[in-house]
């Protein structure tokens, strides 16, 4: 019978104590990053298959600062770099003989934009 009327008390009590929880509103004042960053991402390929370029440097450069983002191609010749937003032109490391067929326009990203499935297709220089 005890353990009836302690779960009892508890039924009845619990409305009560629950009735004095204040609301409190959490802000958080800390430092936030300046900018939110942007992404771009693609995939380097070779002209003939369309096979994956893996191992190979991707770099975008913001026009107007000079900023440099670098990512390496992977297994996939995929890359994704995180950016600050701007204007970027992107180089990829080349072997010897190599050129890039289809050079990126420029790229304009805003705050958290995401600009994907660019196509970078390597061949012979000319």
């Amino acid at each position: 019978m005890r353990a009836g009327y302690g779960l009892l008390l508890l039924v009845l009590l619990a409305p009560l104590a629950a009735g004095c929880r204040h609301a409190v509103i959490v802000a958080d004042n800390g430092p936030k990053p300046e900018q939110v960053r942007a992404t771009i991402s693609g995939t380097v390929l070779r002209p003939e298959t369309k096979a994956p370029v893996a191992g190979r440097q991707v770099v975008a450069t913001e026009n107007t600062t000079g900023a440099r983002f670098t990512a390496t191609t992977n297994p996939t010749g995929g890359f994704t770099l995180l950016v600050d937003p701007g204007t970027y032109h992107l180089d990829v490391t080349l072997q010897s003989g190599e050129g890039v067929v289809n050079p990126p326009a420029a790229l304009v990203v805003g705050r958290g934009e995401i600009k994907s499935g660019l196509e970078i297709v390597l061949g012979q220089s000319r």
